[in-house]
């Protein structure tokens, strides 16, 4: 039997790999075997039953439909479905039972990824060259060798390479910081402040909007803090933000780096565009036409793809997806309550990026919605032996 402490190790080293796992096709299987190593070595293999398992059968529905009958799949388009149906299936991965994330630990994850964007700032060729071998860039956002200064000449997504998903990761990670951090406020100030430092490095406009819901969020969850102060702090951070913005990412140089910047009249079209394809189809509308390849898009004419995680899941998988992916969300905040705001941030980047869609951010979101159900159960757990001792 696995002992408590190598249970423990288990989780840390999964959630490490959920973020830090390099992108190669090897590793995409990998990932999707994640969910399972957690749920058979740290789970009492109970299965939760609810909304994820409505939403497993709209997406084999999807594939079923979309194999047999309308169009030939692509390999990529089946595994990322396939991936998505075990992490529903499986949540939430594992339980509360002398299992927990060190909170330290998480905190050391954010350091790392601001310390790897300072490596491209500071130009370290070294350790450019090793996280160049390590985690092959994708995209060519940012250059190395640029002085540190307030308007930094590039976008730096550091061991990600693209600044957007840099963004998206800070979030998530400082979600899962605040859901189990047992409101100590002077280290949450500091992780916060580490966060920002990071999210602004990335000169992402979504992630500035991201981190701000964040600020939002923690503060109305401040305990023994009057409305008036609450509302009083929010005026504060709202007011630096708009300072911040119009006279640092207001110059907009760092984002002439862009290969490709569509505007939100181009999302908006193509998302319309998307739409207006598949409800050609009743069947289309419901269950989509399964194509997740940026490629397959240029083929019927969307020049960058749809570039938002909404329209690639009502394209890929129809409204049927998004109705029971929603209903899914709901039961989870009806079950872990306040804490769940804490996921709203990251989802803000279903706009303009991948969440759902993709092999790494869907195991991430993932992650921190199971955190979120198992810090609900402890937190019930806690309230019922205070409850027996009282009585």
């Amino acid at each position: 039997m696995i002992s408590d402490r190598v249970r423990i190790i288990i989780v840390h080293i999964c959630l490490f790999l959920a973020f830090f796992l390099p992108i190669y096709s090897w590793s995409q299987y990998l990932l999707a075997l994640i969910p399972l190593i957690l749920y058979i070595s740290v789970s009492d293999k109970k299965i939760y039953k609810g909304w994820n398992y409505i939403a497993i059968v709209c997406l084999c529905l999807s594939l079923l439909f979309n194999g047999f009958w309308l169009i030939p799949d692509y390999f990529k388009s089946i595994i990322k479905t396939v991936n998505l149906c075990i992490l529903f299936a499986l949540f939430p991965y594992f339980k509360n039972n002398g299992i927990y994330i060190r909170t330290n630990f998480v905190v050391m994850m954010i350091c790392l990824v601001l310390f790897t964007q300072f490596v491209w700032i500071l130009g370290i060729t070294p350790l450019i060259q090793l996280f160049d071998t390590i985690y092959p860039p994708t995209i060519s956002y940012g250059k190395a060798g640029v002085n540190f200064t307030l308007n930094i000449g590039g976008r730096y997504g550091g061991i990600f390479h693209n600044p957007n998903d840099c963004a998206r990761n800070i979030i998530i990670l400082s979600s899962i910081y605040l859901v189990m951090n047992n409101r100590n406020k002077r280290t949450d100030i500091i992780t916060l402040l580490i966060v920002t430092l990071s999210v602004y490095l990335t000169g992402s406009r979504t992630g500035v909007i991201m981190l701000l819901t964040t600020f939002f969020i923690y503060i109305c969850n401040m305990e023994g803090i009057s409305i008036s102060k609450k509302i009083n702090i929010i005026s504060i951070v709202v007011i630096m933000a708009l300072l911040f913005y119009i006279f640092i990412l207001g110059d907009n140089t760092r984002l002439k780096t862009l290969e490709f910047n569509p505007t939100k009249s181009e999302r908006m079209y193509w998302l319309l565009e998307a739409i207006n394809n598949i409800m050609q189809n009743p069947f289309s509308a419901l269950f989509g036409r399964l194509y997740q390849e940026r490629m397959s898009f240029w083929k019927i004419g969307f020049a960058g793809g749809f570039d938002s995680d909404i329209g690639n899941i009502i394209y890929s998988y129809g409204f049927s997806f998004i109705f029971t992916l929603l209903i899914f969300l709901y039961s989870q905040y009806k079950r872990i309550g306040c804490r769940f705001f804490y996921c709203i941030p990251p989802h803000i980047v279903m706009a303009g990026t991948g969440l759902f869609t993709s092999f790494y951010s869907s195991i991430m979101i993932f992650f921190l919605y199971a955190i979120c159900f198992i810090e609900s159960e402890r937190i019930i757990e806690l309230s019922k032996l205070r409850n027996t001792s009282t009585n």
